[in-house]
């Protein structure tokens, strides 16, 4: 797989057995060897967050207090390169294969830059991931 025009943010609060989980899903997927843009924003961080961020390569971004989701997002915003971002939680393991993971992506980034548009949302409607309580209401 090629690489891609894009930037990896995750935002990673005091879970790190589910980062961990995360990043090792990301590995197996293919998503991590994506792009070399890859970053971990550590609110009320510690050792552990630091030393998985850099395992995994990803450049951990360290805030000493919470400052909640949206903080956490603005802030990876701010410190990320321009251009497509791909935000992430902590806890949300990738599940798709490698091949699924690079054409979604690839189609994302298209559709961006193609369609002047702002965002583009993924997530799976068949496995969304557990606990999701809008599964009902979406459906």
């Amino acid at each position: 797989m090629s690489e891609l025009q894009f930037s990896i943010g995750i935002l990673s609060w005091k879970g790190y057995d589910s980062l961990r989980n995360s990043l090792t899903s990301y590995e197996a997927n293919g998503l991590s060897e994506l792009t070399n843009s890859k970053f971990v924003c550590l609110p009320e961080y510690n050792e552990e967050g630091i030393d998985i961020a850099k395992k995994f390569r990803y450049e951990p971004i360290l805030i000493r207090e919470n400052i909640g989701i949206l903080g956490g997002f603005k802030e990876l915003a701010k410190q990320m390169p321009k251009g497509p971002i791909l935000l992430l939680e902590n806890d949300l393991e990738l599940i798709e294969n490698k091949k699924t993971t690079f054409n979604q992506l690839q189609k994302s980034i298209d559709f961006l830059s193609k369609h002047d548009a702002i965002q583009v949302r993924l997530r799976s409607r068949f496995n969304p991931g557990e606990p999701f309580v809008g599964v009902l209401k979406y459906n």
